[in-house]
């Protein structure tokens, strides 16, 4: 598993910063673009980061705002708005190995990660500024807790709550 998750950060973290910034990327809030004259309008507030995807795109505001709070500590270089997508697709190769013991074993564990650590259009995705990567973690462990929570006997008050807010969380950053 860690040779998996080494394997899978390596082309996750390579070269992020290689490529230009492409238009499905400039609604990342942060980015100081001409007002008036620029699509996506600047999000540079966090109002503008909340309010603008609602006027502009089909997607909630949730991950706009977060990485309004992210490109605030960070910064708005290509590397810096990318790394949140590339840590997210590597946690997510934990994740799918999680899943996949918890189903079927650790071999069927460490086959899902190696599938998801190596798949290009996933890779591709851990280098893109958008909320695909965020919502597939949170996919995962949505389905790790309602595994967890169908398993559960006695209180799972905590497990459905968890479940429950990571799963409206995942659903309220890419569909309204």
């Amino acid at each position: 598993l860690a040779a998996l998750v080494l394997g899978g950060a390596v082309l996750r973290l390579a070269n992020l910063d290689a490529q230009t910034l492409g238009h499905i990327e400039v609604y990342v809030p942060g980015i100081n673009l001409p007002a008036g004259i620029s699509v996506p309008a600047p999000r540079v507030s966090f109002w503008d980061a909340l309010t603008g995807p609602i006027r502009e795109e089909v997607h909630p505001p949730t991950w706009y705002a977060l990485m309004w709070v992210w490109t605030r500590a960070f910064g708005t270089t290509e590397f810096a708005m990318r790394l949140p997508s590339a840590l997210l697709g590597i946690g997510s190769i934990v994740l799918v190995y999680v899943l996949g013991a918890l189903e079927r074993g650790r071999l069927v564990g460490l086959l899902a990660a190696g599938l998801f650590a190596l798949n290009g259009q996933l890779i591709w995705w851990g280098h893109i500024a958008k909320p695909e990567a965020w919502t597939g973690f949170l996919g995962v462990l949505s389905t790790i807790l309602l595994v967890l929570l169908a398993r559960s006997a006695g209180r799972r008050d905590r497990l459905l709550i968890a479940y429950l807010a990571v799963t409206l969380l995942g659903l309220g950053s890419l569909y309204y």
